[in-house]
């Protein structure tokens, strides 16, 4: 008769071996399940599944970490702070401070990231403040649009140090005020450089407190005018001091997040350097990563993908029925994306008289949201318009 075992038993072994392995997790986790091979394929099955689900979130973590370990540039990562966002959202797993703890001896991990969830901050929610407190001496990035005077400051007061969300001069201003340093943003979809930097030009400022970021930016529009390079040029264009702008993309940013060797051309610094045809064009001509010239056509070399992020999409029952959308009297919410920014507006619009379904057009097309995580068959359709 075979010996029955305790799972539960099993998968806390598992996962005790792997988070105090300090190694990649993905690494550590095939190794340790090499040791249960006498399991049935079913209990083995079993637990492997919830072992990789419990541990979904810090092998996504050590996969980046990994990927950019050996590349010739300096790649930091922020922690993710809000998994789920808010505790409204939909998510594939759940990132608390007990799960983030082993991630503080990671010297590349350089603090919590954007903390998207400001109301629990400023609500004082437990679990948030758990979070904050366990990188109390590390930097805590802010994602705080359009807060009020007392929420802005409450969220200044609980530790976090940075914002990307400006998208003009007047709040970039109210967040300094506070003691925040303001990230200005320029990506794909949010392009609000202009209108800040416009505001420090006009003011005579030199750009202290001020550093540059994307966000996000699509690898094609990286391709077609650049990085942070393109924010430096777009600033100087608009009128800024080229070394300004240049501080703003280099020293402001490394004392930012405690980056004492980098960011700038000095005594006991790392010898990171670009040259460029000139200040005004800032046209880069080579790049040298602690003191070597880098080859750009030298070879790229990406890390096998772990099995475990692979095939993570998983979605319950679905049909063209889910993205059909009714209207009683032809009137729609519709939400109203505005040009060069993530902000959007909400329109109520009458497209037809009387009960109907819409269909897309020229002005007005179908948006949908499908949970993806954990097959629960939940969608969100609705309409969007100046896409």
């Amino acid at each position: 008769m075979a010996k029955a075992i305790n799972e539960r038993e099993i998968v806390a072994a598992i996962l005790m071996e792997v988070t105090e392995n300090g190694r990649y997790s993905h690494i550590v986790l095939r190794e340790v399940l090499t040791k249960y091979q006498y399991l049935e394929k079913r209990e083995r099955a079993f637990i492997t599944r919830v072992v990789e689900g419990t541990l979904e979130h810090m092998i996504e973590i050590d996969y980046i970490l990994n990927q950019t370990e050996d590349v010739d540039a300096n790649v930091f990562v922020m922690m993710p702070s809000c998994v789920p966002a808010t505790a409204i959202d939909d998510n594939g797993c759940t990132l608390t401070a007990q799960d983030m703890e082993t991630y503080l001896s990671k010297k590349r991990i350089l603090g919590l990231g954007e903390v998207m969830d400001y109301i629990s901050v400023v609500k004082g929610d437990e679990a948030m403040h758990r979070k904050l407190e366990l990188f109390s001496d590390k930097v805590r990035d802010g994602h705080a649009p359009f807060l009020s005077d007392m929420d802005l400051q409450a969220y200044a007061m609980a530790g976090i140090a940075t914002d990307h969300e400006c998208s003009d001069f007047a709040y970039a201003m109210k967040e300094r005020r506070n003691g925040m340093i303001v990230h200005i943003r320029e990506g794909s979809a949010a392009r609000n450089l202009k209108a800040i930097v416009n505001g420090i030009v006009e003011n005579q400022m030199n750009g202290e407190g001020f550093c540059f970021c994307t966000d996000d930016k699509h690898i094609e529009d990286i391709e077609k005018e650049g990085h942070i390079d393109h924010n430096v040029r777009k600033a100087i264009g608009l009128g800024m001091n080229p070394i300004d702008a240049i501080c703003m993309a280099t020293i402001n940013s490394a004392k930012c997040y405690g980056l004492t060797h980098l960011g700038a051309i000095a005594p006991g610094y790392q010898a990171d350097l670009l040259v460029v045809d000139n200040l005004e064009k800032m046209t880069i001509r080579d790049v040298y990563y602690k003191g070597r010239k880098i080859d750009q056509d030298g070879e790229i070399i990406v890390k096998e993908c772990p099995s475990e992020l692979k095939n993570t999409v998983h979605v319950g029952e679905f049909s063209r029925e889910d993205l059909r959308l009714e209207s009683p009297n032809g009137i729609f919410n519709v939400v109203g994306m505005q040009e060069g920014e993530i902000t959007t507006v909400r329109k109520n619009v009458q497209l037809f008289d009387g009960p109907g379904v819409f269909r897309a057009d020229e002005d007005y097309q179908k948006i949908a949201v499908i949970e993806r995580h954990k097959a629960t068959g939940k969608t969100g359709v609705g309409i969007v318009s100046g896409f």
